[in-house]
């Protein structure tokens, strides 16, 4: 105690006189850490009792054995009868009785995030200031508990926590104080709550979006990468599913496939492999107004075949009429003339209606947007995220 004085005296400049208001006065303000505090739990022992001499208690014992003697006082947070405030920090002592301090920040990173179960991680601190340099020490803090003892900040400013392996699932909470100097006030970091997650896979697609026309061959594929996450290893089984984001009911839904079905990916590696879409070109479109070569024909022979016909038989009775006035050609011959031009004419008429369709309408798929869904899975374990490509059809 008296070298503490001594450096106080010579940090400070001047004599403290008495001491003892000061003491009083910095371990009612615990945040500045001037006190290593003792209680139960920090003694080591378990079970303490005020009659028994131990560490944590301040009783004495009889002549014959450890009870009997003077009753002590247990140790209690803060203020106790058997330790006082608890010991002092020197360094923290001379921070508070010194100059102002200037402030000092304290941010806290992992070295990997997310967190895998069974995978080991560690932290690093690192202290920011205005100007100059902060020395001291950083204390790491696991769930609430000290994680190992406090490190000694770099010349860089930070400071890496012990090597933690998480055992168990569920969310850490992990937070650092920085305990500060003569020159630099402590502060403690924000904490950080870190999920420790079961090692798995995850798939990513590029591209993330696709578009070509219907029945295209190239253009209509993307390359998919598979990433162990964790250390996980195994084999991926996977499918694809396409989905039309338009109304109705489409024709000829496009459909995927794998360059390979199963992926077999190995511990912290990384596999690609290929998606492609099919789909049916549109046949039988029509609206362009060009003629076919039946209509055309059709056309250079009097638009109609039955037209064709109708004026042939006509000339052909005008021409019988005319020789039966010369030729006194009877009229039954005149009237199996008629009746010979009528039939071609009925017949004609019959195969001079079938021309009238039109072409058949398209049969490839429908366009428009379209989602195709990749689900991938290896026995309990699934991608995650989910991948998912969008298809825009045209």
């Amino acid at each position: 105690m008296a070298a503490l004085t001594a450096l106080v005296n010579q940090w400070t400049g001047q004599r403290q006189g008495n001491l003892n208001p000061v003491l009083y006065r910095l371990a009612a303000t615990p945040t500045n850490s001037v006190f290593h505090d003792i209680t139960v739990a920090s003694s080591g022992v378990a079970g303490c009792s005020a009659s028994v001499p131990s560490m944590c208690n301040n009783s004495t014992p009889s002549p014959t054995g450890l009870t009997g003697g003077l009753t002590g006082y247990l140790v209690t947070p803060g203020y106790d009868q058997a330790t006082g405030w608890g010991s002092l920090d020197g360094n923290n002592l001379l921070a508070a009785l010194g100059p102002t301090q200037a402030s000092a920040s304290i941010s806290l990173s992992a070295a990997s995030s997310p967190i895998y179960l069974g995978n080991n991680d560690n932290f690093t601190a690192a202290v920011s200031t205005a100007s100059g340099k902060p020395t001291g020490f950083v204390q790491f803090y696991l769930n609430g508990a000290t994680l190992g003892s406090a490190v000694s900040l770099a010349s860089n400013g930070q400071a890496a926590s012990p090597v933690v392996t998480f055992a168990a699932l569920g969310t850490q909470s992990v937070y650092a104080v920085y305990s500060g100097d003569v020159n630099f006030a402590a502060s403690r970091s924000s904490g950080l709550s870190l999920p420790v997650n079961s090692p798995g896979f995850s798939i990513t697609a590029t591209p993330v979006s696709l578009s070509f026309a219907a029945g295209a061959a190239t253009g209509n594929s993307a390359v998919l990468t598979y990433t162990s996450l964790g250390g996980f290893a195994g084999n991926i089984n996977q499918s694809c599913t396409v989905t039309y984001n338009g109304g109705g009911t489409p024709s000829n839904v496009p459909t995927c496939s794998f360059s390979a079905q199963t992926i077999i990916l190995p511990s912290s590696g990384t596999v690609t492999g290929t998606i492609a879409i099919s789909s049916i070109a549109p046949s039988g479109a029509g609206g362009s107004g060009s003629a076919s070569r039946e209509d055309l024909r059709h056309v250079h022979a009097g638009n109609n075949p039955a037209e064709l016909a109708g004026i042939f038989m006509g000339a052909l009775f005008l021409t019988n009429l005319a020789n039966s006035r010369r030729r006194r050609v009877g009229w039954r011959q005149l009237l199996v003339a008629a009746l010979i031009g009528g039939a071609m004419l009925s017949i004609s008429g019959c195969g001079g209606a079938s021309s009238g369709g039109g072409p058949s309408p398209p049969s490839g798929s429908t366009t428009g947007s379209y989602t195709v869904a990749l689900t991938s899975s290896s026995g309990t374990t699934s991608a995650t995220p989910a991948a998912s490509i969008s298809l825009t059809l045209h």
